[in-house]
């Protein structure tokens, strides 16, 4: 993450892997020598229809009193990744194998959460050393977590368990996609942080996801569809995601550039803002205006739709910085 600013505050940098870009945040006001801005209840209410004001009110007080540790953990409470959610919208390809765009729904849903905004801002203004063992502590448990209950949401599943209306919260899937989605927000804010300290646990998150691909790829006991709907909603696998991460925390400043320009793409930048805005690039959806980068700029890198064999080509690359992630060939 680089902390950059408009108005001279040299001091106030903390750069970590400056030279190949990531995560840029401009938070305005520290920068300048001020204090840290707060949002007020009057800076949203009546700007946003009723009832979304209250909301994102209440969402921005949650978070400004969590520490970086209570915002870590809490990227596993699903609600924010929904509200306002992704602004992707089409078709949704339902091949098996993945279409590569499919990947760009859980990114965004990432994208858009202002606990991940938080997190972001957070790892980044601790220190690359404190960051990295913060992850690599949290990473490996959330994992544990997530891979016992994908079993037992399958075995639910296998015993026909089936989710009844109005019994919503009865339905184990629900909380595993929040703890899928913690992690591929970690994954993300490491990879963006360049934090190459946590690349064996990047690495484990990838295994995981190829073992998942080769499992819901093929026939088993499962519907197609179901093993489509766990693919791209309740898996780890995501090309987008952990392909920009595994690059990113490699430690080899060639291996992005390489790779990028062997697929013939390019990274992806998008313009976030800080998490207690007034209004982010995804609130937009719910109401209309100016995206509020008054407080702050927070860009995010991460990779184009890519496809099975251009995200196999990735992980490959990272034999030289880890041990490779192993799946049967297709």
């Amino acid at each position: 993450m680089r902390r950059v600013g408009r108005f001279g505050a040299v001091a106030a940098i903390v750069a970590l892997g400056v030279a190949a870009g990531g995560v840029v945040l401009i938070r305005w006001g520290a920068l300048a020598g001020g204090t840290r801005q707060e949002t007020s209840k009057r800076d949203v209410v009546g700007v946003f229809p009723t009832g979304i004001a209250e909301r994102v009110q209440s969402q921005v007080a949650t978070l400004a009193g969590e520490s970086v540790l209570d915002s870590v953990a809490s990227l596993a409470d699903g609600l924010m990744y929904y509200q306002p959610g992704s602004s992707f919208g089409g078709v949704i390809p339902s091949d098996i194998p993945l279409d590569p765009t499919v990947d760009t729904l859980a990114l965004e849903r990432v994208l858009s959460n202002r606990r991940f905004l938080k997190v972001c801002e957070d790892l980044g203004t601790t220190g690359a050393e404190e960051a990295t063992a913060l992850l690599n502590e949290c990473i490996p448990l959330y994992l544990d977590l997530y891979k016992e209950k994908l079993e037992s949401c399958l075995a639910w599943t296998a015993a026909g368990g089936t989710r009844q209306s109005g019994q919503e919260h009865a339905d184990p899937y629900r909380e595993l996609m929040g703890m899928r989605l913690r992690l591929l927000a970690l994954a993300l804010a490491a990879g963006n942080l360049q934090l190459t300290g946590t690349h064996a646990a990047i690495l484990d998150i990838t295994e995981t996801a190829l073992e998942q691909r080769q499992r819901f790829y093929h026939q088993g006991q499962l519907s197609e569809s179901l093993r489509f709907n766990l693919l791209i909603l309740r898996s780890l696998y995501n090309r987008q995601i952990l392909g920009y991460a595994l690059l990113k925390t490699s430690g080899d400043p060639t291996l992005a550039p390489d790779a990028l320009a062997a697929m013939g793409k390019e990274v992806v930048i998008v313009q976030l803002t800080v998490f207690d805005a007034v209004r982010t690039p995804y609130d937009r959806r719910l109401m209309p205006g100016p995206v509020d980068y008054s407080k702050g700029v927070l860009a995010v890198e991460y990779l184009p739709p890519i496809t099975d064999e251009e995200f196999d080509a990735i992980v490959a690359a990272t034999v030289a910085t880890g041990e490779e992630p192993t799946a049967d060939e297709q």
